[in-house]
């Protein structure tokens, strides 16, 4: 079998190590690669790509990614996204990677329904995580930012909506809140959402300094923690802390809220399937090579 592989998605640095090390285990599987840089020069089954692209995204390199899917899923043939691993709390960086067909996000194909917990087992050993209970104490919500140009938000602006979530939240819940904005938000941009929450008298809020503590630290007395859908949340809720996500296509929207108002008398969801079904998702670079999920994809995708 042959499979377009868009070296112009990942050109540098660890994105271009999974993206190789993708191909090589397509070849290690009896496979062939075929290099390309533009889109509908074939019409394979499969193509690889890292990372994934939206319509809404202006640069040309989500265009690329978006009108690679696009292209894919309009011949009936199929994408296979590789991505920044889960766990990431936990180091799973630099060795694990997402896996997904059409999507690295939850609309994803995985093949990871009703998962044996082999492979949770295997992540959670190899990290050394420990799945806590849901806590029952907790002073304080942190809202956890993700950057406009950040593909998994679609266009949204998480600053914004900011506002917009803690004057949700504040119709039911008076605790502090803790704004965690991320690396690539800029100084305007936080100050312009300070003034926006006083100009509607929101207080008992900080924006956390950008780097000041790990986010797992950052967890250490909290209550809950909000996002639109940073992978960020897969890691609060192995770490039992009450998790709202705001877009269905998080990883963690299964075991999560959604409605803000009910942040003080959050679900307590079971974990156990959810985890063994992640297990499938994310995949060590030395399995990339070996071919691991790419068979997994070739020998059940129809």
């Amino acid at each position: 079998m042959k499979v377009d592989a868009y070296t112009s998605t990942a050109k540098r640095g660890l994105a271009d190590t999974i993206l190789n090390s993708f191909c090589q285990g397509v070849k290690n599987s009896g496979d062939e690669v075929i290099f390309t840089k533009a889109v509908g020069l074939s019409n394979n089954k499969f193509a690889a790509m890292f990372g994934f692209g939206r319509s809404a995204e202006r640069g040309p390199k989500q265009t690329l990614r978006y009108n690679i899917v696009t292209t894919q899923t309009k011949n009936g043939n199929y994408t296979i996204c590789l991505d920044g691993g889960l766990f990431q709390s936990f180091g799973a960086t630099p060795n694990y990677v997402r896996v997904g067909v059409n999507s690295p996000m939850r609309n994803g194909i995985f093949l990871n329904k009703n998962s044996p917990a082999d492979r949770w087992n295997l992540i959670k050993n190899d990290l050394n995580i420990t799945v806590k209970d849901w806590t029952i104490t907790g002073d304080y919500i942190v809202i956890c930012l993700q950057p406009i140009g950040n593909w998994s938000m679609n266009g949204l602006d998480s600053v914004k909506l900011c506002v917009d979530w803690i004057e949700e939240i504040r119709t039911n819940s008076n605790r502090y809140i803790k704004i965690r904005p991320h690396p690539k938000h800029k100084e305007g941009e936080l100050q312009n959402l300070a003034s926006n929450l006083k100009k509607r008298n929101i207080d008992k809020f900080e924006i956390t300094e950008t780097g000041r503590n790990s986010f797992i630290d950052s967890l250490e007395n909290a209550w809950a923690m909000v996002t639109f859908n940073s992978t960020a949340s897969v890691d609060s809720v192995v770490s039992g802390i009450h998790t709202f996500t705001l877009s269905p296509l998080s990883m963690a929207w299964d075991v999560s809220g959604h409605d803000l108002t009910k942040i003080d008398t959050p679900t307590p969801y079971n974990r156990n399937q959810w985890l063994y079904n992640l297990g499938y998702t994310t995949w060590r670079i030395d399995e990339l090579e070996e071919g691991t999920p790419w068979r997994r994809f070739r020998d059940n995708i129809s």
